[in-house]
């Protein structure tokens, strides 16, 4: 459905904005591209199809309508956002993007729940995936 080789980028202010980043995305898949700000998403984003910003500025329910339409959806989906909780429930696959390269690729419950990975690469570990101990009364 969609490959990318060897890719690069430089603005002419910026340089090495994207580097060499490699993927494929097979048909149906759901992806999440993660990452802090000034990574490279939205680069990656316009160089692949000039899509505008998947969740920004939604109250909660059109967020919760719009996850329902993806995860229903049998298109393939490419999904870039800070909101992880939203990657957890849609994606079933992550790429992790930083300093314009690919850091991480794979199961999102395992990459997002690598704590260590996440900071080291300015993210937060969703809090669902932050076990949750209930008080004895």
């Amino acid at each position: 459905m969609l490959t990318a080789a060897g890719l690069w980028f430089s603005y002419p202010d910026t340089p090495c904005v994207l580097k060499d980043i490699a993927f494929e995305v097979t048909p149906g898949q759901r992806v999440g591209l993660i990452g802090p700000n000034g990574a490279g998403k939205t680069t990656l984003f316009l160089i692949i199809c000039g899509m505008l910003k998947p969740s920004a500025n939604l109250d909660i329910r059109s967020r919760r309508r719009l996850i329902r339409l993806l995860q229903s959806s049998a298109e393939t989906i490419l999904v870039a956002s800070h909101d992880l909780e939203l990657i957890l429930e849609v994606c079933e696959r992550v790429i992790l993007i930083d300093e314009g390269r690919i850091v991480a690729d794979g199961d999102p419950r395992e990459i997002m729940g690598n704590e260590q990975l996440m900071e080291a690469h300015g993210q937060e570990k969703p809090h669902s995936l932050i076990p949750h101990q209930i008080p004895h009364h």
